[in-house]
């Protein structure tokens, strides 16, 4: 049997079957999308571990275990392991007369940098910044914006919020 979770470095993956002397383990992952065309090879430790990288697609990955000995490569299991599409919450509160706090919450575990552009909606993007969200002790992440930088200008603001791995 193989486990895999998705961690913050990838998917962690744990062969949980004895390893005979001299055999190697190694785990072919890939999506299931374009019939695996991000098929990555990987060999675990002496104790049936490794990390494998997160390609960036949503969706379906197949971890398929092998087991080698003597050059000669059996199939020992398959399974899957399911990255879903973050469905973040973001949150903007008056901090004073002009500064704003966006926090943004129901950040999966694979996203490691959220950055929040934000621009006022008169004259296009013209005041358009950038800011890179901090991240908090309770796993929200936050930023703090003020008017002054985007000209005093009153209105309405967009703010939009991208994810990182």
């Amino acid at each position: 049997m193989t486990d895999v979770y998705l961690g913050s470095n990838g998917f962690n993956i744990q062969y949980n079957q004895p390893i005979a002397d001299g055999a190697k383990i190694m785990f072919a992952v890939g999506s299931d999308k374009n019939d695996q065309d991000d098929l990555i090879w990987y060999t675990a430790d002496s104790h049936g571990k490794t990390t494998a990288k997160y390609t960036g697609s949503y969706g379906t990955y197949l971890v398929h275990t092998y087991g080698v000995v003597r050059g000669q490569m059996v199939g020992l299991n398959a399974t899957s392991v399911l990255v879903p599409k973050p469905e973040v919450k973001a949150n903007i509160t008056k901090e004073s007369a002009t500064t704003y706090k966006v926090t943004i919450t129901d950040v999966p575990i694979y996203i490691d940098d959220i950055q929040v552009p934000t621009w006022i909606e008169a004259n296009g993007q013209d005041d358009l910044q950038w800011y890179k969200a901090e991240k908090a002790a309770d796993g929200s992440y936050y930023v703090v914006f003020s008017e002054a930088t985007h000209n005093l200008e009153a209105g309405t603001y967009n703010v939009h919020v991208y994810g990182y791995n």
